[in-house]
């Protein structure tokens, strides 16, 4: 979908801003009152093909040494499925990323599912328990925090999205946060439980720029310029904080998350 000029129109801070594009606008009320089945009968996936023409999946799946976690929401059982290595597929990551205001459930051996983030994206405990290093690096899309309260519907509706999908992380990341300080401080000495550094990229100042329909703009230079402040961003830390990571957190988790 192009993006309309926005140069000269009042309240727009960015040349990203794409919250009163008519096109945009007329996609966002197109989602509230049909449904992606109705919006899209043929069924047609171009992300999907685009994953199958890219991606490796079978290459990917006969590494061992490669441990790749994803997950998704079951939308009958309310329960979150976690993806290993040998189980990714094309649809396994269209489950994982699964908007269901954009997308019908993607099905996988007869069960549904939705976005991994409404029940519990990233998934960290496997990173734990189930990898040798004790360093987890938190890659922070979602604002956490932002500025302004949303007044419209459009962004009331996309700061609840924001809220829901930071939930969990919220929640494992307290749990994990209150036992990697029992053991540090001797009260917990269980090998079951092991202190964990924590460290976050993330460009959460520049994210929380942009509107609620931003998240809809699949124009080439937009995705190109979030690639290059991805890139940008992750340098920056690097260089302020590579000699830290293996002796230290540089994420103070109790004040970010609780």
């Amino acid at each position: 979908m192009p993006r309309a000029v926005m140069r000269g129109i009042p309240g727009l801070s960015d040349g990203w801003t794409v919250d009163r594009d008519p096109a945009f606008m007329m996609m966002d009320i197109m989602t509230r009152i049909w449904s992606p089945a109705q919006l899209n009968p043929m069924k047609l996936n171009p992300l999907r093909d685009l994953l199958d023409e890219l991606v490796d999946f079978e290459g990917l799946r006969a590494r061992p040494d490669v441990k790749l976690f994803v997950t998704a929401s079951n939308v009958r059982t309310c329960k979150s499925r976690l993806f290993r290595t040998p189980e990714l597929t094309s649809q396994t990551l269209m489950a994982s990323a699964c908007l269901p205001m954009m997308f019908e459930a993607v099905e996988i051996e007869g069960e549904f599912y939705w976005d991994g983030g409404y029940l519990g994206n990233p998934a960290i405990y496997p990173l734990i328990h189930e990898c040798a290093s004790s360093d987890v690096v938190i890659v922070q899309i979602n604002p956490l925090s932002r500025p302004d309260v949303p007044v419209s519907s459009r962004e009331i509706l996309n700061r609840i999205n924001e809220m829901t999908f930071n939930a969990s992380l919220v929640r494992e990341m307290a749990g994990i946060a209150t036992i990697t300080s029992l053991v540090e401080s001797g009260e917990l000495k269980n090998d079951r439980y092991t202190a964990v550094r924590f460290h976050q990229i993330s460009a959460e100042a520049e994210l929380a720029k942009y509107g609620a329909l931003s998240k809809m703009n699949t124009e080439r230079s937009f995705l190109q310029h979030l690639h290059r402040l991805g890139y940008e961003t992750a340098d920056l830390w690097l260089a302020q904080n590579f000699q830290r990571i293996g002796w230290e957190s540089t994420l103070d988790v109790l004040n970010t998350f609780l």
